[in-house]
């Protein structure tokens, strides 16, 4: 069997032919192939990670020096706190207003067939008047659509209920 040189890496070798009896052949790549020392590899990916978490940091410190600091907070007006105070009687989940919706509930004959369809309110200066339309199971087990007036403080107290419906 002829013995060549491997054009890539100079290992001589035996080229292998159908015909001839041999079984073995050896080849530039049955060469072992020694892998690379674990510990070269974790400092290799240890110095990676710090590589990365400094980019990150140094990225985003920079960005925080280039935007201009709160100095003072921007003082909210009589007619924004107002706003705020009458937002928080309602609910953020289905808009509903929470002392109102309690209330119904308690005067159901099934509290947990309470579904709220929709509410709306009007400011009145010194009290709102709160107009609740929702669903629930009535006395024979079927499912009604009611409304609700109510006069409520701005604190959200329920102070009347001023007319109910079908």
């Amino acid at each position: 069997m002829p013995e060549t040189d491997c054009p890539g890496c100079g290992i001589v070798y035996t080229k292998y032919r159908p015909n001839d009896d041999i079984r073995e052949t050896k080849t530039h790549i049955d060469q072992p192939k020694t892998a690379p020392n674990p510990w070269v590899v974790y400092i290799a990916v240890v110095a990676l990670v710090a590589a990365g978490l400094f980019a990150y940091e140094s990225y985003f410190s920079v960005n925080r020096a280039s935007k201009p600091a709160k100095t003072a907070s921007r003082v909210k007006s009589e007619g924004e706190i107002r706003l705020e105070r009458i937002a928080q009687q309602f609910s953020g989940w289905d808009g509903a207003h929470i002392n109102l919706k309690t209330l119904i509930k308690n005067t159901m004959n099934d509290p947990k067939s309470f579904e709220h369809v929709k509410t709306t309110y009007k400011d009145r200066n010194d009290h709102l008047i709160v107009e609740m339309h929702y669903r629930g199971k009535n006395v024979f087990g079927g499912v009604v659509t009611r409304w609700v007036f109510a006069m409520t403080d701005l604190n959200g107290n329920v102070l009347q209920i001023l007319s109910e419906g079908p």
